[in-house]
């Protein structure tokens, strides 16, 4: 998901729903969903924070370059 005005200050979370991800490619997976929380310091225009996954792990970083991906919400 893209954002056209710049990330504020504060808390976020991220919400990647694996399971219908999978099972949408006749799968099944470990995890329904993953939450990811993080924090913003100072205001960003861009943010890239992928989700690398297999049916059975995660993992996440921060990118170098992009928009939000799934949907989020300040906490």
């Amino acid at each position: 998901m893209k954002m056209d005005a710049a990330a504020e200050s504060g808390t976020y979370k991220l919400r990647f729903e694996t399971g219908s991800y999978w099972q949408s490619r006749s799968q099944t997976s470990f995890y329904p969903y993953v939450e990811v929380v993080f924090s913003i310091g100072e205001q960003q225009q861009r943010l890239h924070l992928p989700l690398l996954m297999t049916r059975f792990s995660y993992t996440t970083y921060t990118g170098s370059s992009g928009g939000f991906c799934p949907s989020f919400e300040t906490i």
